[in-house]
Order: structure tokens, then sequence, then C-alpha cells
């Protein structure tokens, strides 16, 4: 790989596609999303993902909005 200073390089941790941004306001740069998950153990993990894996992820969580929703109203007597 030729060498390339002075950008910043995304990688989606679960697709892995590959970016290089010269500048912050190259086009698609906004489209990157740092998230942090925490896991049942409370134990929280941060993640880097492209806007195709990042709405996939956006949809998991509404899911799982709503299975928590009605797990919450389920214990009410």
């Amino acid at each position: 790989m030729a060498r390339k200073d002075n950008c910043t390089i995304m990688q989606c941790d679960r697709c892995q596609t590959l970016k290089y941004f010269e500048r912050q306001d190259d086009e698609g740069f906004k489209e990157w999303w740092s998230i942090a998950r925490f896991d049942s153990d409370g134990a929280q993990h941060d993640y880097l993902l492209c806007a195709d894996c990042h709405g996939q992820y956006v949809d998991r969580l509404k899911n799982a909005d709503t299975d928590f929703k009605t797990w919450m109203d389920g214990g009410r007597s």
C-alpha cells in the first residue's frame, strides 16, 4: 500500500468497509458512527460503524426497544 499522510482512515467494525478521508468535511465523513454498546454484564464495548451497518443496528435497537417495553408493561399489576 502506498503511503498516505494527513488523512483519517475509517474501517467498519462489522463489515470491514474501509474509507480514507483527507478532511472531516469530505463527503461521507459524517456518515460514520461511533457507538457504545453495553452487554448484559454492564461492560461497555465501543464500535465504529459505516452508514449501512449503522442503519441495520438502529433497526435492531428499535426491535429491542419494543421487546423491552412489552416486557416492562407485562410486569404491571
